[in-house]
């Protein structure tokens, strides 16, 4: 399935060398990102908290779990989450990123639109009106691609917002 996702690149993998020790970037990383849940109801109310840190996560000895908080009247809805592994090596931390914007639930999304349509192109009498027909096809194609391209420029927005935010967070 990650290989699909890479392909239709709802999915990046990356890795990022950088100029700190593993200690320290935990140390940094801890002072950067605000502990707690990365679920996709847990962010609810976290448009109205007070914190000045852009990410939300955990993270453990070699590994860490973020994902961009939500701010308030923000329209990209952030959803696309990190996952990584880190390990010192020399004198530099080496980062193997996993950026995903694809979430599970819009299966359920997708398996209800295409109900959706079957259910109402065969009541509808789809040979009678011809322009309607056009219409629905149209609707169906916007219904099906919008949320792609919006899974889709998440991952590439937030792969570039990361390789930024950790390199300053050696700085």
């Amino acid at each position: 399935m990650d290989d699909f996702l890479e392909r239709i690149k709802v999915l990046k993998r990356k890795q990022i060398k950088l100029p700190i020790s593993k200690s320290e970037f935990i140390n940094r990383f801890r002072q950067n990102v605000d502990e707690g849940d990365i679920g996709m109801f847990s962010g609810t109310f976290e448009a109205f908290s007070s914190s000045k840190n852009k990410y939300k996560g955990s993270i453990s000895s070699n590994s860490f779990k973020m994902r961009k908080r939500r701010e308030l009247f923000d329209r990209g809805r952030n959803l696309a989450k990190i996952t990584a592994q880190f390990r010192q090596q020399e004198d530099h931390t080496l980062i193997d990123l996993e950026i995903k914007g694809f979430h599970y639930f819009i299966i359920f999304y997708y398996v209800f639109i295409t109900i959706f349509y079957i259910i109402f192109l065969s009541f509808s009498g789809f040979l009678a009106f011809e322009t309607f027909a056009i219409f629905i096809i149209i609707h169906a194609v916007l219904m099906y691609c919008l949320p792609y391209f919006f899974m889709r420029k998440q991952t590439k927005n937030t792969a570039e917002d990361i390789e930024k935010e950790l390199f300053f967070m050696t700085r």
